[in-house]
């Protein structure tokens, strides 16, 4: 049976394929993008690897090991999941499984999801291993955050870089697996930074009526000068779809500036856009979004933070920023 893998996923699923077929790398590190649907191309490759039906890049998805597989209860295969709470034990404990003999096949697979999350006792822990392995043990290890990887481990890894597609392939798929048109799934591929799952779940679920409902508010607060306000409506569980939406307007309303109507991508928040293009200037809007990168930059890489207060300190320094600008609007801009 022919695999059924996203279409920009398909030629690294070959790739790896063929690497394995040639037993070239044990090790693999697959470095890419949020939401391009790296655990599904995992999930080909373990039946390609285990199935008994076999044929060339292709797996039945009816055998026996197929079914467990796709259960998630096959015996050979270790999956672990890290996260910041997760301890070098979990590792130690799979560790151990591996080095025992394997119970359905004669290989056995081990992938790491969040690798980023390592610490380096976990990293040495894994580095050991990885040199000398287990006989026809596989190692797939995913990250969003190579950086974050010791670059001793990453020397033993054979690294897959996955970014995604152009953008016109994104709308296709999009046109292809929602019932929206052009238009829209364009906007959508552009506030989603083209990544076409995300794109979706966006079209589909409410996050589009979260979208419209935070830009009219923040229309609403800009006109009264009561930025603060925003606070209760930025929600901690989707603060990088907020941090997306601010960067897009604010962009949007620099576009606007400069008379490059083209390339908006919210062009369905037009009053929103010339509210904020004609009440700022330029240099102010720039600062905003650097101060908002900066916000992020605190927020998704330093752990243990006080979310709420963080927010509040962000959104008190955007509202400085904004007022710094108001008393001087009819100043030629920089």
């Amino acid at each position: 049976m022919k695999n059924e893998l996203y279409p920009w996923l398909l030629k690294y699923y070959k790739k790896i394929v063929k690497m394995l077929k040639k037993r070239q790398h044990h090790s693999i590190l697959i470095n890419s993008d949020n939401n391009l649907g790296i655990n599904k191309l995992i999930l080909n490759i373990k039946k390609w690897i285990f199935c008994e039906n076999i044929k060339k890049e292709y797996f039945c998805n009816q055998c026996t090991k197929c079914n467990l597989i796709e259960k998630n209860i096959f015996f050979d295969i270790y999956d672990l999941k890290l996260s910041k709470i997760i301890k070098v034990n979990n590792l130690r404990e799979i560790i151990k499984k591996i080095l025992l003999t394997p119970k359905y096949s004669k290989k056995k697979i081990v992938y790491i999801k969040n690798s980023e999350l390592l610490t380096k006792l976990e990293s040495n822990t894994l580095l050991k291993i990885i040199e000398e392995p287990p006989k026809n043990t596989i190692f797939f290890l995913q990250t969003n955050k190579i950086k974050n990887i010791i670059s001793t481990l990453k020397s033993r890894l054979y690294i897959i870089n996955i970014f995604n597609i152009k953008k016109n392939k994104n709308i296709k798929w999009l046109l292809k697996n929602t019932n929206f048109n052009y238009k829209k799934c364009n906007q959508a591929i552009e506030i989603s930074n083209n990544v076409p799952l995300f794109a979706k779940k966006m079209l589909l679920g409410n996050l589009w009526k979260i979208r419209k409902y935070f830009y009219k508010n923040l229309f609403e607060k800009i006109k009264k000068k009561q930025i603060i306000d925003i606070l209760y409506v930025i929600k901690k569980k989707l603060i990088v779809f907020f941090l997306n939406l601010i960067y897009t307007i604010l962009l949007d309303s620099i576009k606007y500036k400069k008379k490059m109507f083209n390339f908006i991508i919210n062009i369905d928040q037009k009053k929103l856009i010339i509210l904020i293009s004609k009440k700022f200037k330029k240099k102010i809007i720039y600062k905003s979004i650097m101060s908002w990168m900066q916000f992020e930059k605190n927020v998704l890489n330093i752990n243990r933070i006080n979310y709420e207060l963080i927010l509040l300190e962000q959104i008190l320094k955007w509202e400085k920023i904004l007022k710094n600008n108001i008393n001087n609007i009819l100043l030629p801009e920089v």
